[in-house]
């Protein structure tokens, strides 16, 4: 009896150090590797030598206090997370998620986070629980609470990558006030007086990648524009944040490899992100040496920016370096390296993916195509594309809208955690509690494709929704049923942390659609089906897509 009374008390004892285990974790949330090894390891590793000299061997203690231990907390938390209890228990959602966020890995890895977190809205409405405290939301009404206040601040998963030390970009600042310091430097190299600045390199590098696809479909039954449009993206991105560095209309092809860092990058931070305390963990594996390289080829190129200096025509690099105004704190070389690298990536992805998805509806709907054609001819009378006069263009930017509408460059939207408040409470977002501490995802593809939103037809490409005299025509049930939300529209984010670069990419956007439209004549390749298009689409943070088979013939010259 007495042995069996020992055996209680070491087993009651190491359920109870279990339990306030779990209460330590849910309270503190530790991000500290020494307080996680100490409890998870060094404590039922005491616990056994203690409850040894009680009862048992050493050996049968080893296997049994342990597995006690983890049995009750992993039960413990499980229980807690499902129950009555946690403060997210009212928010629908499949119970795996519900659980733990690594069931989340199973939708990342498919590369259809848009679609299939869709689905998940469609079933459970406009809040979705995706994590123990995760609330993926679809609600265009609290875009603004959210995104506008100082108490939602940007969450784990924008540090959730290792840096090298000293290195602070503007997309991992989460102090409001550091932020806006550093943002100042951005939204000096991209206001309106910096962008006419850069005209002149965006003229040179359009019309080389004319001149590239001139060349390319006469010696080609068709071209992958997708890819060229990168290209060109690539080049004129490198001339503003690296000084022009890249030629890959030239060579065709990605020389240096950043489209494959890119892609790497980006599909890192999003699957570290996604459980961002795993850093803890990972951030001590070593680089590969692919990424050793890159990173070594953008700290010589930008240390040779630095040595050249900016020439007769301005780039961003000059103002993120403080070459225009001496009176900025310089930034540190790791961070100058972390934000050029940040606005070549960005840069390049997003334009480029809009430019070709746009490319690919038009081509989807010839009628929508020649009468944006029309209204381009009648705009450019020579090959001067004048960014002034292509920002007047109605349909023109029409269709450049409905494109970022149907699939916005960051689909599965940006992450806020909700700061606790004076005494710890949470905030109520249009009628509804959010507790403290939980992060917030607003997905920009489901608020952008929700009827309640945009009406008739959320899932189809028409341009036409987006102008006055569509609207001012309708009349009766059809004023009724049209719905344009405007304040829904936010492919570039939204409040003081949105996208800085959206004039930049809306200036590029335009000229180089335009460009394409005026001296070509574009069908889709023989025996392609534009279904794959659609199909090869993937969400890993950023939008990108496959090949866009075109045939090219000039129409001029």
């Amino acid at each position: 009896m007495i042995m069996i009374s020992y055996s209680n008390l070491s087993q009651g004892g190491t359920i109870i150090c279990a339990l306030v285990v779990h209460v330590i974790f849910n309270r503190t949330e530790p991000r500290n590797k020494t307080a996680w090894f100490f409890l998870l390891v060094c404590l039922p590793f005491f616990l056994t030598f203690g409850f040894q000299s009680f009862h048992g061997s050493l050996f049968t203690n080893m296997l049994r206090i342990p597995l006690i231990f983890l049995g009750t907390l992993l039960s413990s938390v499980v229980i807690y997370r499902l129950s009555p209890l946690h403060p997210l228990y009212g928010y629908p959602g499949p119970v795996l998620l519900k659980i733990s966020r690594f069931a989340s890995f199973s939708i990342l890895f498919t590369g259809k986070q848009h679609e299939r977190y869709q689905q998940l809205h469609e079933k459970y409405g406009l809040y979705v629980r995706t994590g123990p405290n995760h609330l993926h939301i679809a609600d265009a009404k609290v875009i603004s609470n959210i995104m506008n206040s100082p108490r939602f601040l940007k969450s784990e998963r924008y540090n959730a990558v290792k840096r090298e030390a000293n290195a602070r970009g503007l997309l991992g600042i989460v102090d409001p006030k550091e932020h806006s310091r550093r943002r100042r430097l951005w939204d000096r190299g991209l206001n309106t007086s910096a962008l006419k600045g850069y005209q002149p390199l965006l003229e040179n590098r359009i019309n080389q990648f004319i001149e590239t696809l001139r060349r390319e479909s006469a010696t080609h039954d068709y071209i992958d524009l997708a890819k060229w449009i990168t290209f060109f993206s690539l080049d004129f991105m490198g001339d503003l944040a690296w000084g022009g560095v890249f030629n890959s209309m030239e060579a065709g092809k990605d020389v240096n490899g950043l489209l494959y860092l890119s892609q790497m990058v980006t599909e890192i931070h999003e699957t570290a992100g996604t459980v961002p305390w795993t850093r803890l963990f990972y951030e001590h594996l070593p680089v590969s040496e692919k990424t050793v390289q890159q990173l070594s080829f953008a700290k010589r190129t930008v240390l040779d920016r630095i040595k050249r200096g900016c020439g007769e025509t301005p780039d961003l690099f000059m103002y993120l370096l403080g070459e225009h105004d001496t009176t900025d704190e310089p930034l540190s070389l790791p961070t100058l390296v972390l934000e050029t690298s940040f606005a070549l990536i960005a840069g390049t992805d997003t334009s480029a993916m809009t430019l070709a998805n746009a490319c690919f509806y038009l081509l989807s709907y010839p009628d929508t195509l020649s009468r944006l054609k029309a209204e381009i001819d009648a705009a450019c009378t020579t090959t001067d594309f004048n960014p002034n006069v292509l920002a007047g263009l109605p349909y023109l930017n029409a269709v450049l809208n409905e494109t970022l509408r149907l699939q916005p460059v960051v689909p599965n939207g940006v992450q806020r955690v909700l700061l606790p408040g004076p005494v710890g409470q949470g905030e109520v977002v249009n009628n509804r509690y959010i507790p403290p501490q939980t992060n917030l995802q607003i997905s920009t593809y489901c608020v952008q494709r929700d009827p309640a939103n945009f009406s008739p037809c959320p899932d189809r490409f028409w341009p036409d929704r987006w102008l006055l005299n569509i609207r001012d025509s309708l009349n009766g049930q059809d004023r009724v049923e049209f719905r344009l939300n405007e304040e829904a529209f936010i492919p570039f984010s939204y409040g003081p942390t949105a996208c800085a670069g959206k004039s930049l990419a809306l200036m590029e956007m335009r000229v180089v659609l335009a460009a394409i439209l005026y001296e070509f004549d574009l069908a889709f390749a023989d025996k392609w089906n534009p279904a794959e298009w659609e199909l090869n689409l993937e969400d890993f943070y950023t939008l990108r897509g496959g090949s866009l088979p075109v045939v090219l013939r000039p129409r001029k010259g």
